[in-house]
């Protein structure tokens, strides 16, 4: 819950929006996004899809499944073998933003 947090709080500052207006995009109160990025509350499926979509991020990355914001495809046991192809899609995306 607290990755949730952190993470749907830093996105939403990396793109300099108020509180105020990412509640409004969406379609909830300011309070229960705060409530929601002070990991006070607990959000729905449809909500986690909704900001998953809003910040263009995988559901994945915001619950702290994932380092990469597009998500992780690897599900193998195998847990070196995903360490490593995660830190590749964190690299891919980085490249990605900076053109």
């Amino acid at each position: 819950m607290e990755v949730f947090a952190e993470r749907l709080r830093s996105l939403r500052k990396e793109r300099r929006l108020s509180q105020k207006e990412v509640a409004l995009d969406l379609g909830v109160s300011q309070a229960l996004l705060s409530h929601y990025e002070r990991g006070i509350r607990e959000c729905g499926l449809e909500f986690l899809g909704r900001i998953s979509e809003y910040y263009g991020v995988s559901s994945d990355y915001i619950l702290g499944r994932s380092n990469s914001k597009t998500g992780s495809l690897f599900l193998d046991k195998d847990k070196g073998f995903i360490q490593i192809m995660n830190a590749m899609q964190i690299v891919l995306d980085r490249l990605i933003e900076s053109g």
